[in-house]
């Protein structure tokens, strides 16, 4: 659940107008797209492993990138960037390589010992 209220979350922010909110710092929104992008992805690898699951998850969050950026190209308030998507990419690789990492099964420990989910 709390990974699907993500999900909505991040198309929300992808997809209303918005202030400015670099405070002046020059493309810190790729910071968020890197950020946001990596962390979906590294949410769902850790908590669905298997072999398919692996580049499925991926190429999913890509593909929910690469549609926001197009749905931003389509408004009047945002626009399509080849950087937001770069971003995007980049952040979702790091949280893939992560996953393979021992502190990659930390959600499922975090659902099992809290959450009491089996």
């Amino acid at each position: 659940m709390l990974g699907g209220i993500f999900i909505l979350a991040v198309i929300t922010v992808c997809l209303i107008p918005m202030p400015d909110t670099s405070g002046g710092i020059p493309q810190l929104d790729k910071v968020f797209h890197f950020l946001s992008f990596g962390g979906l992805t590294a949410w769902f690898l850790m908590l669905y492993r298997g072999p398919r699951t692996g580049l499925l998850i991926p190429l999913a969050v890509l593909a929910l990138g690469l549609l926001i950026e197009a749905l931003q190209g389509m408004t009047s308030y945002r626009s399509a960037s080849g950087a937001d998507a770069v971003a995007d990419l980049l952040g979702i690789v790091l949280a893939a390589m992560f996953a393979v990492q021992p502190l990659s099964r930390s959600l499922q420990w975090v659902e099992r010992r809290i959450l009491f989910v089996k």
